[in-house]
């Protein structure tokens, strides 16, 4: 199952690349594209009755391919672009045991003065 996510999710990018001329796996979001898709198809099962798909299982591999550039240059890239982590934060500086000493409860107990 895993696979067939995967293949379907290369061959979306490679038809968003191949429509607007860039390079889909650095600019757009696998994840962002990946939870469209998964919404997308839910009302497309509900809406679309199944003798519609029997279209796609008659089409060549040279008219699929033609059909998946024209639907690529249509998707809005802006609402999948990634949005990049930005530089990381340096580590703040550790307090040496000097500073912060720790000390056993069980001495402090046993130091107490006894009632």
């Amino acid at each position: 199952m895993a696979l067939v996510a995967f293949n379907v999710l290369r061959a979306v990018k490679a038809a968003i690349g191949a429509g607007h001329g860039i390079d889909a796996e650095a600019q757009v979001s696998g994840s962002d594209l990946a939870e469209e898709i998964a919404g997308t198809r839910r009302g497309m099962v509900i809406a679309i009755s199944p003798s519609v798909w029997s279209l796609f299982a008659r089409m060549t591999p040279v008219e699929s391919a033609e059909m998946l550039r024209g639907l690529g240059r249509r998707v809005w890239l802006a609402g999948f672009r990634k949005q990049p982590r930005g530089p990381k934060k340096p580590r703040p500086p550790r307090e040496s045991g000097a500073k912060a000493k720790h000390y056993a409860t069980a001495r402090l107990l046993q130091q107490r003065p006894q009632k």
